[in-house]
């Protein structure tokens, strides 16, 4: 893994972290970062316990040529709710209550993301990729 700090605006700071790695535990204190997926292999990424105000960003940044995909799963205790859409804007479908997030092998492409805020309970996302069928909530 490595850091990435990019300024943009005017003193703004923002947290990059590229994941290359097989696993990974996403903390609390990385709350507001963006994570890019560049394992070819796939990654499992666990989120922490939901807390009011957490949130990430995850964007795929290579093209998945094997192994998992980029598996997110919550605490078992919290849930995934929202939606997710393919390119051409169309509901690819609608968490409801899962605990595992995917970008599916041999589908997600390079630019497709997830980002996800939790209330202290639950996890809530909004995703988008380029091609049907590379997001999957289970």
């Amino acid at each position: 893994m490595s850091r990435t700090d990019t300024f943009q605006g005017l003193g703004y700071k923002k947290l990059v972290l590229d994941i290359s790695t097989s696993t990974r535990t996403v903390l609390a204190e990385e709350s507001g970062a963006t994570f890019t997926l560049s394992r070819a292999a796939g990654s499992t990424l666990t989120l922490p316990a939901a807390a009011t105000g957490l949130n990430y960003k995850f964007v795929v940044g290579v093209v998945l040529t094997g192994g998992i995909g980029y598996v997110i799963p919550s605490n078992p205790a919290s849930k995934f709710f929202g939606p997710h859409n393919d390119a051409a804007g169309v509901a690819g479908g609608n968490a409801a209550g899962e605990t595992t997030f995917t970008f599916v092998n041999d589908a997600a492409l390079v630019g497709d993301f997830m980002e996800t805020v939790s209330d202290g309970t639950n996890w809530y996302i909004f995703a988008s990729a380029r091609t049907a069928a590379s997001i999957t909530c289970a």
